[in-house]
């Protein structure tokens, strides 16, 4: 028996273990497609994983450099991506919802 590990290079914010059926169901409702949609990640180690919402995200190889293009990345689809991932938090029964930033994701199974 052995360990798989994988990486996720996401932008979002970090909440409590949540279901992933209720998580399924409260996002479902939210508008938009690719980089304009908040989706989640369940992630970590083998016997503890957190959940994460994101919008803008790519699987990562772990060891290998991943670059965020900022050019890419406008003051306004920042505030677009803040303020959906707010709403999102908030739908889902997180009251107090961190400030959202970029994360590297490590999950071990």
């Amino acid at each position: 028996m052995g360990y798989s590990y994988s990486a996720w290079l996401a932008y979002g914010i970090r909440i409590p273990r949540t279901p992933d059926s209720v998580l399924e169901e409260k996002l479902a409702g939210f508008p938009g497609e690719g980089d304009d949609r908040v989706g989640f990640l369940t992630a970590g180690r083998y016997d503890r994983e957190d959940n994460y919402l994101v919008t803008r995200s790519t699987e990562a190889d772990l060891g290998e450099p991943e670059n965020v293009r900022v050019q890419d990345v406008t003051p306004y689809l920042y505030d677009h991506w803040n303020r959906m991932l707010r709403r999102a938090a908030l739908a889902v029964g997180v009251e107090d919802p961190p400030e959202p930033g970029w994360l590297l994701i490590a999950h071990v199974s």
